[in-house]
């Protein structure tokens, strides 16, 4: 079901009406529940934090933190920015993150994002070779941009992506692919200059 920016748009409005539509929530929930939930579980395996019950809980907080302070964080959503599932799933990676600091009671540090060597690639935490690639990425499609930014920067699995972007989870390897070439061929020409 492809969701119209006007749809999460009036859905918005309707959780933050007063009084609010009580059917709201429950399609709020319906429509990104499980959106939601893929984000949640998804951040605490990549931290290796498997505790359904924590991650019931920070399911549970990402909601409630929607409605509190006057729904300051629904009325926040700005929908030209950004459809309603991306909100939302920052919104549960920041409060899945935040859950696993109270936990460790210190920073969660994101793991390194290497490009494998072999792929012709150095490690992407050498700052001089991250800016080269960042300037390849001006020539991309603003599509290429964002699935660059979902892929590599926040190393969101391929299932998550393509519910982002609206495809299919055999469209994100096939353009996983292509954007590698892309950047193999963009270092190339930086690396002969």
């Amino acid at each position: 079901m492809q969701i119209h920016l006007t749809d999460d748009a009036s859905l918005v409005a309707r959780c933050v009406a007063q009084p609010p539509d009580k059917g709201a929530l429950n399609e709020l929930i319906s429509r990104y529940g499980r959106l939601v939930m893929q984000t949640i579980t998804w951040v605490f395996r990549r931290y290796s934090a498997k505790d359904q019950d924590e991650i019931k809980d920070v399911f549970q907080e990402v909601f409630v933190s929607l409605f509190d302070g006057d729904c300051r964080k629904l009325k926040a959503y700005v929908p030209e920015k950004a459809g309603l599932g991306t909100y939302l799933m920052t919104i549960a990676r920041t409060t899945a993150i935040n859950a696993l600091n109270r936990r460790r009671k210190g920073p969660v540090e994101p793991p390194e994002n290497v490009i494998d060597e072999e792929e012709g690639f150095l490690p992407l935490e050498n700052g001089e070779i991250m800016e080269k690639i960042k300037g390849l990425l001006v020539d991309f499609s603003p599509q290429e941009r964002l699935f660059y930014h979902l892929y590599f920067e926040e190393c969101m699995p391929p299932e998550t992506i393509a519910t982002v972007m609206g495809v299919a989870v055999d469209t994100i390897y096939s353009k996983k692919a292509k954007i590698v070439q892309k950047i193999k061929k963009g270092m190339r020409r930086v690396v002969a200059k």
